[in-house]
């Protein structure tokens, strides 16, 4: 059995803030970041045929939203 460490923080402290930009206050609870993940998480799946062993290259600023894509590629057991 896999420990899902997103979604169980997501269960005990679902409003809490998971993670936070130092520059413009953003950020995203843990229940933000497990839905949000889950969602890429299909479309990545569904839309280009991202699977298990799969490698994901990404070319990008140092934003938020790049912890979503890493958990989501971890959700499918792809490496990003």
């Amino acid at each position: 059995m896999t420990l899902d460490w997103l979604k169980r923080w997501a269960q005990l402290s679902p409003g809490k803030c998971a993670i936070q930009c130092g520059e413009d206050g953003r950020g995203f609870s843990y229940q933000e970041c497990y839905d949000l993940s889950v969602r890429l998480a299909t479309v990545l799946s569904d839309r280009m045929n991202i699977t298990k062993g799969d490698r994901v290259a990404v070319l990008a600023q140092n934003e938020l939203e790049y912890i979503i894509l890493f958990f989501a590629t971890q959700r499918l057991g792809a490496i990003l």
